[in-house]
């Protein structure tokens, strides 16, 4: 038996489908994001001070889901796609209803985590709103586990 040869036809490509230019990164990609990221916090010195002007779920860009998104009083500043981590702090700290979070002023800073560095809420500075926090720890990463934000 005669082996055949494989091959890949060449697709056609879509109109109004344009190449990359070559030597463009996916870095390139992230860093024109209309989410805040690491970069972004990057730029902005490392750390941000906000307030939170209002919050919205949003379908991601490739269509998979949808994720609560922060949007700031200072509409110049990028919003912020919460992952479960930042979600979680926000509930710890403020409550779980994203509408009592409206007012509310973050730090957000860059953490490392294990697939690279992301902007992370490392505190509620208006403190005199927030929820006390007086789970152990234990407590508190069993709840984490109830959570899904």
């Amino acid at each position: 038996m005669a082996k055949e040869k494989f091959s890949h036809p060449r697709q056609p490509r879509k109109k109004g489908v344009t190449k990359k230019p070559r030597g463009q990164s996916v870095a390139a990609e992230f860093k024109e994001s209309p989410y805040m990221n690491a970069d972004y916090v990057k730029d902005e010195g490392g750390v941000l001070e906000v307030t939170i002007g209002s919050s919205k779920r949003e379908e991601m860009s490739d269509g998979s889901e949808t994720k609560l998104v922060l949007y700031w009083d200072d509409m110049k500043v990028k919003p912020l796609v919460l992952n479960k981590t930042n979600g979680r702090f926000l509930v710890r700290k403020i409550g779980e209803f994203p509408g009592n979070w409206v007012g509310r002023t973050l730090r957000i800073e860059n953490e490392e985590t294990p697939i690279g560095p992301g902007p992370r809420i490392t505190e509620v500075l208006d403190s005199q709103f927030a929820v006390e926090d007086d789970l152990s720890e234990e407590e508190d990463e069993e709840e984490d586990e109830e959570i899904d934000v």
